[in-house]
C-alpha cells in the first residue's frame, strides 16, 4: 500500500496527557483524576504512597484513521511504527515503538504507546514533541503530528493546594509532605509569623537538630544556609555553608578525591588509586612577648592529618604588623610556601620530618630526638620541633611542633608570627 495517510481525530485525544505523563514518570507521587464535587468538576491531585506511584502506567493512547491511496477507508491488519521526535522535521528521535498486526476497521485503529517499549522519563522533559507514523514498508508520513495535553492536564504543572499529612503541623496554611514518627521529622514548607520568620525549610529532625536547608532570619543569616548539627543547636556543626551578602562561606572538613597513578620501572601497567585531599587551612599565631617568649603549640593531631599523608602539606611562615608605625596594621611579610611532610612514629618514639624549597634545599631531622631544631624560619619567627619556655630551656623531649615569636631584629610589640598550613 502506498501514499497512505493517517488522520488523528479530535475525539481520539491522548488519554494520558503529556504533562501528566511527565509527572508520572519523573516523580514519586500518584496522580489520581477524579470528578470534583463543585461546579468546576476539575481533577484533584492526591498524594499517595510509593506503592500507588509505581502502579501508574507510563503509557498513552493513540487513535487515528487510515486511508488507502484512493481515499477509501482501510480495513485489515497492518504493521505500524510510531516515533516521537523533538522537531517537526529532522531533529532527534526520542522514542520508537513498532506494532504488529494492528486491526484497522473502517480506517480506525488504536494503539497504546509505552506498553511494548517503555517510554523513558526524559522523552517529555521538554516541549514540543511530534509523532511520526509509518505503515508497513512505506516512508514515514509527513507532516509529523504535534502532541498536545488535554485541557485539565495543563494544571499538572501548577500546585493548586498543599496537603498536610501531619495534623497541627501547618504554619500559615502551608506544609507539604510532612511525616512524623517518634522524634524524626521531615518538613518542606514556606512559612512566616513568629515561629518561622521566613524561608523554605527541609528538615530531618532528630534529637534537637539534624539537617537543614533554610533561609531563616532567626539565625542571623540573610541567605541560604545548609547546616548539619550533631544534636546541639548552639554548635557542633559538622557541615555549615553560609550564604550571606554576596559571599559563600563553608565551615567543614571537606575533602576531595585526589588521583594517584602508581607505576613501576619495569614498564608494567599503571595502578590508578585515589586518596582523600583535604581543603582545610590551619593558621597558628604567636604574639610578641618581648625577650621572655614562650613557644605556642601546634595542634599535633591536626598537623598529622594535614601533613602526614602521601603528598604532605604546604607551610608559609611570616610576620604581621612588624612596623605599624611606618606601614600601618595588617601588613604581612612571609616566606614560602614550602613543602612539609611528617612521617609516622617509629618504635623509638621518634618521627622524621622534612621541608623542601623549590630548589631542593631545606631542613630535615627527627622529632623528639632531644635536640630542638628549626623546621622553617622567617626573620624572628620560628617553626620548630620543640619548645622554648620564657626564651630558655629548649626542649625536644616530646612529640610535637611549636611556633616561637623570638626577640630579634623586629621588636615592635604589635608584631605577630603567623604559620599557615595548607593541605
Amino acid at each position: 500500500m502506498h501514499s497512505r495517510r493517517a488522520e488523528v481525530m479530535a475525539f481520539a485525544a491522548l488519554l494520558v496527557a503529556v504533562a501528566a505523563l511527565v509527572f508520572a514518570l519523573g516523580s514519586g507521587f500518584s496522580l489520581s483524576a477524579q470528578s470534583g464535587t463543585g461546579e468546576s468538576g476539575q481533577a484533584e491531585a492526591q498524594p499517595q504512597g510509593a506503592e500507588a506511584a509505581a502502579a501508574i502506567p507510563a503509557t498513552f493512547n493513540y487513535q487515528g484513521i487510515l486511508r488507502q491511496a484512493d481515499g477509501s477507508l482501510a480495513n485489515g491488519s497492518y504493521n505500524i511504527t510510531l516515533r516521537i521526535y523533538d522537531q517537526v522535521a529532522g531533529g532527534t528521535m526520542l522514542h520508537q515503538e513498532p506494532f504488529s498486526n494492528v486491526a484497522v476497521r473502517d480506517g480506525v485503529f488504536n494503539v497504546v504507546l509505552g506498553d511494548a517499549v517503555p517510554i523513558q522519563a526524559n522523552v517529555f522533559a521538554d516541549a514540543p514533541r511530534y509523532l511520526g507514523v509509518t505503515v508497513a514498508g512505506d516512508p514515514e508520513m509527513i507532516p509529523r503530528q504535534r502532541l498536545h495535553p488535554v485541557p485539565w492536564a495543563l494544571q499538572a504543572t501548577t500546585a493548586l493546594q498543599a496537603t498536610t499529612l501531619v495534623p497541627g503541623a501547618t504554619v500559615n496554611g502551608l506544609n507539604v509532605g510532612s511525616y512524623q514518627q517518634g522524634d524524626q521529622y521531615v518538613r518542606l514548607a514556606t512559612a512566616g509569623g513568629n515561629q518561622y520568620r521566613s524561608g523554605i525549610r527541609l528538615w530531618v529532625w532528630q534529637d534537637n537538630w539534624g539537617f537543614t536547608i533554610e533561609n531563616d532570619e532567626r539565625h542571623g543569616f540573610n541567605g541560604l544556609n545548609i547546616l548539619r548539627h550533631n544534636g546541639d543547636a548552639a554548635g557542633n556543626r559538622a557541615l555549615f555553608i553560609e550564604r550571606t551578602t554576596g559571599d559563600t562561606t563553608v565551615f567543614s572538613d571537606l575533602k576531595v578525591k585526589a588521583i594517584r597513578d602508581v607505576g613501576n620501572a619495569a614498564g608494567g601497567a599503571v595502578n590508578r588509586q585515589t586518596y582523600d585531599q583535604s581543603l582545610r587551612r590551619y593558621v597558628v599565631e604567636a604574639r610578641d612577648n618581648g625577650n621572655q617568649a614562650t613557644s605556642i603549640p601546634v595542634d599535633d593531631a591536626l598537623l598529622v592529618q594535614l601533613c602526614g599523608d602521601v603528598d604532605g602539606c604546604q607551610i608559609t611562615l611570616g610576620m604581621r604588623d612588624y612596623d605599624t608605625g611606618n606601614f600601618g596594621s595588617n601588613v604581612l611579610a612571609t616566606l614560602g610556601p614550602i613543602r612539609f611532610s611528617v612521617g609516622a612514629v617509629r618504635g623509638n618514639g621518634q618521627r622524621f620530618w622534612d621541608t623542601r624549597w623549590d630548589n631542593g634545599e631545606g631542613n630535615r631531622s627527627w622529632d623528639k630526638n632531644g635536640s630542638l631544631e628549626n623546621v622553617f624560619q622567617a626573620w624572628d619567627c620560628h617553626f620548630q620541633d620543640g619548645k622554648w619556655t620564657a626564651s630558655a630551656n629548649p626542649d625536644d623531649t616530646t612529640l610535637g611542633f611549636w611556633l616561637l615569636n623570638g626577640w630579634g631584629s623586629y621588636q615592635n610589640s604589635d608584631m605577630v608570627c603567623v604559620l599557615i598550613i595548607d593541605d
